[in-house]
């Protein structure tokens, strides 16, 4: 949490910590392990649990991705579009103070060449953060991916995202195949087989 200020830091702690064992999913079964965070409100608003409402605020699928350009975290600028027509996208808004992300987008940066193969781009779009504090995460985790800086959350906005972790599976075509609350790479690399054709994406 470096950069932020005292104020900011306590806020976070006392309402953002104590979800951390909340789901994104209001459901008891198996899958409804991931806990998510709102980030309707600023750091020291009162904020309340996740709620299953929230993720019907996303734009819906199966309609065209909005763009947008932004710069990665080495200094590329780069948009939504260039990939139209040449390559599937994976969108993660994440963020490194997000207890799941920082377990989640560390696991799925293991896959990023093999899914680079099978025609899928992973775009990791931090969600409002300095890019010393997420600097120092990506190269503690040698992350492969892009990650794209949402400095000013124009793309979660564009996307109606108010929670993360969020997670976009984007056709060569531009279409929003799959949008939603973040979950396990394992549940991440199945959504994905209708759009890379592959039986397998674990190695196995």
């Amino acid at each position: 949490m470096e950069g932020m200020s005292r104020e900011v830091r306590g806020a976070l702690f006392a309402t953002v910590i104590p979800w951390l064992t909340r789901t994104c999913s209001s459901d008891s079964g198996p899958k409804a392990t991931i806990p998510c965070l709102d980030i309707t409100t600023a750091p020291g608003s009162s904020r309340g649990p996740f709620s299953d409402e929230l993720q019907t605020r996303l734009i819906p699928s199966g309609g065209i991705a909005p763009d947008f350009t932004a710069m990665t975290l080495d200094g590329e600028e780069i948009s939504l579009s260039q990939f139209r027509g040449r390559s599937n996208v994976v969108l993660l808004e994440w963020a490194t103070w997000c207890e799941t992300c920082a377990v989640e987008i560390p696991e799925i940066s293991h896959f990023t060449e093999e899914l680079a193969a099978r025609g899928v781009t992973v775009l990791a779009v931090n969600f409002m953060e300095k890019p010393e504090v997420v600097r120092e995460f990506a190269d503690r985790h040698k992350l492969s991916m892009k990650v794209v800086m949402d400095t000013d959350r124009k793309i979660a906005r564009s996307f109606r995202m108010t929670f993360i972790p969020v997670v976009v599976i984007i056709d060569k075509e531009g279409v929003v195949r799959h949008i939603g609350k973040g979950v396990p790479v394992t549940e991440l690399l199945e959504l994905l087989k209708p759009i890379t054709h592959g039986d397998e994406l674990l190695g196995k």
